[in-house]
C-alpha cells in the first residue's frame, strides 16, 4: 500500500494543472484510507469531490470519504456522505448477479469500483 500512496501522491504533486487530477486526488484518498490514514483520506476526497461532474468518480470519493469520516468518528458527516453517494448511484445497474443483462456500458470497470465501495461502505456504516 505505501507504493500505491507514492505513486498517487506522485501523480497529484506532478498533474496539478492535469484535467485529471481529481481522479489522481481520488486515488490518493483511497490509497490514504487503506493505510488508515484517515484525516489525509478526508482531505483528499473533498479536494477531489470539489471538482463535481464526473459521477462514477463522485460516488468512488463519497463512499471513501464517508468511511475515513467513520473511522475518526464523524458520524454525521459519514452519514452525508454515505447518502450522497446513494443518491448518485440511484440509476446504476444492480451489481447483484440478478439481472445478467445489466448494461454497464464501458464504464463497467468504475461501476464495479463503486458498488463494491458502496457495499464496503454500507458495511461498515452499519447502513442496508
Amino acid at each position: 500500500m505505501e507504493t500505491l500512496s507514492t505513486l498517487a501522491a506522485a501523480a497529484v504533486a506532478q498533474g496539478k494543472d492535469h484535467s485529471d487530477l481529481p481522479f489522481f486526488l481520488f486515488a490518493q484518498a483511497l490509497a490514504e484510507y487503506r493505510r488508515g490514514h484517515f484525516a489525509e483520506s478526508v482531505a483528499l476526497a473533498k479536494q477531489a469531490l470539489a471538482s463535481p461532474g464526473v459521477k462514477f468518480r463522485d460516488i468512488q470519493a463519497n463512499a471513501t470519504l464517508a468511511m475515513a469520516e467513520y473511522r475518526l468518528g464523524h458520524q454525521r458527516e459519514s452519514v452525508a456522505a454515505l447518502a450522497k453517494a446513494d443518491e448518485l448511484a440511484k440509476a446504476w445497474p444492480d451489481v447483484d448477479g440478478s439481472n445478467a443483462n445489466a448494461g454497464f456500458g464501458e464504464g463497467w470497470r468504475d461501476t464495479l469500483i463503486g458498488t463494491f465501495l458502496l457495499r464496503e461502505a454500507h458495511a461498515l456504516l452499519g447502513k442496508k
